[in-house]
């Protein structure tokens, strides 16, 4: 296994959130995205649609895989660029949901690694879509968290927040 491999190996450990499309999980997904499609929220409407069920927003394949590949450099902070999704079918109801990721490309760039990675997603073992992903790894190191200052909030500034998140 070269390096760059088990670097990729490493960091696929994360467990998904989504191992499979539930009506629970489809449902609070939606809620998660605002999302009121009835295909997703309705049984009887979806059951009435070309799909005869309900089916799951496309995005909550980020639940599965959250679609950054970029493996190695160590300390040098990831800035995701691009994904390019290929859909093959719909993610039915109860459908089991499964992902795998390669490392496809690296370009070296003035700005750092550009790194080019395949997200392959499968329900039953079915594909069910593709996502071909760039991220880049900056030249520039990464700041620990603990060299960050901590941020506080005025009551003021806590209201304000509350009324801008509340009037969306």
């Amino acid at each position: 296994m070269t390096n760059a491999a088990a670097d990729l190996a490493a960091t696929r450990q994360q467990q998904p959130w989504v191992i499979h499309a539930t009506r629970d999980a489809i449902r609070h997904f939606a809620w998660g995205i605002g999302d009121n499609n009835p295909l997703w929220l309705d049984p009887d409407h979806a059951a009435g649609s070309r799909w005869g069920g309900l089916i799951a927003p496309p995005c909550l394949l980020y639940a599965v895989d959250e679609t950054t590949v970029a493996p190695g450099h160590a300390g040098h902070r990831r800035i995701y660029q691009s994904v390019a999704w290929t859909f093959y079918d719909v993610i039915r109801r109860d459908a089991a949901l499964d992902a795998s990721a390669t490392l496809i490309g690296e370009d070296i760039t003035e700005d750092g690694p550009v790194q080019t990675g395949r997200i392959n997603y499968a329900t039953d073992g079915t594909p069910v879509a593709t996502a071909i992903t760039t991220c880049l790894r900056s030249t520039q190191p990464t700041t620990d968290f603990a060299d960050l200052p901590e941020l506080r909030y005025s009551g003021e500034e806590l209201e304000a927040i509350e009324r801008a998140i509340l009037s969306e």
